[in-house]
């Protein structure tokens, strides 16, 4: 199983929608691999208290 993480924060003038990130991380997916995709709008990258990112990690280490 593959995760797939994407964020963008409130200030994103020059950078890539939360949707552009994704489709660029499926081309790394091998053909038939299971993914998730756990996203978080609005979110500084300053610090790792996010949602989809805390339950990205609580996942994995299940």
């Amino acid at each position: 199983m593959v995760a797939i993480y994407a964020r963008q924060s409130v200030f994103k003038e020059d950078s890539l929608s939360i949707e552009t990130q994704i489709e660029k991380c499926k081309l790394y997916v091998e053909n038939g691999e299971k993914f998730e995709v756990y996203q978080d709008a609005g979110y500084s990258g300053k610090n790792t208290s996010r949602p989809a990112f805390e339950t990205m990690l609580l996942n994995i280490e299940r």
